[in-house]
């Protein structure tokens, strides 16, 4: 439904280790939170722990746990200058299609939360 259901944003979380759940297993962790006894907070989340932390800039602390020996970007790293074909080369790999570069990225299926 809304953004998420469309393939650019659905190939963008897959080049970032992230899966989307299928009505089967969504069901069951539905079925699973609603028990008498379940946690009172639920999430559901397919992914790739290595890909996923390898898309950030760096290893975010609560995710040490995960991934501990990926080290946090350096602040030089982190703010390096990127070339223009760099740039573009990233936004496809990202929306997972070729994009139009006269067209805004929101209509490639960037947006904030890809950006």
């Amino acid at each position: 439904v809304g953004m998420a259901a469309g393939r650019a944003v659905h190939a963008r979380l897959q080049a970032a280790g992230v899966g989307l759940i299928g009505a089967e297993a969504g069901l069951a962790a539905l079925r699973a939170a609603v028990q008498p006894r379940a946690p009172p907070v639920t999430a559901v989340f397919q992914v790739c722990w290595r890909e996923f932390i390898a898309s950030l800039q760096a290893n975010p602390p609560l995710l040490f746990d995960v991934a501990p020996e990926m080290e946090p970007a350096s602040p030089t790293t982190a703010h390096s200058a990127a070339s223009l074909p760099a740039v573009i080369a990233t936004i496809r790999r990202t929306v997972g299609s070729a994009i139009d570069l006269d067209s805004p990225l929101m209509d490639a299926g960037l947006d904030s939360l890809g950006a």
